[in-house]
């Protein structure tokens, strides 16, 4: 899957991760919509050194990576409503 480039508009970490979901056009985009989506959006947003998230890719159980973006976006959306 081929993903656009995330949105950093925010000029702030915490408020870059409120915009990793967005719609930029008529369709919305999920940046950690799964597990490699979230390692992209954080090597994006420059978090994480790429060497870091390449050994998580190398030692990640199969799922283990789309339940941490699960988790990711629930803390999202709980951040969301705190800052509403």
């Amino acid at each position: 899957m081929v993903r656009s480039s995330a949105l950093f508009v925010g000029d702030a970490p915490g408020l870059d991760f409120l915009n990793s979901i967005a719609t930029p056009l008529d369709t919305p985009v999920d940046w950690i919509d799964d597990g490699e989506g979230l390692l992209d959006w954080l090597e994006q947003a420059r978090l994480v050194p790429a060497e870091a998230l390449a050994t998580i890719r190398a030692q990640a159980l199969p799922g283990e990576l789309d339940k941490v973006a699960g988790q990711a976006r629930h803390l999202r959306e709980w951040f969301r409503g705190f800052v509403y």
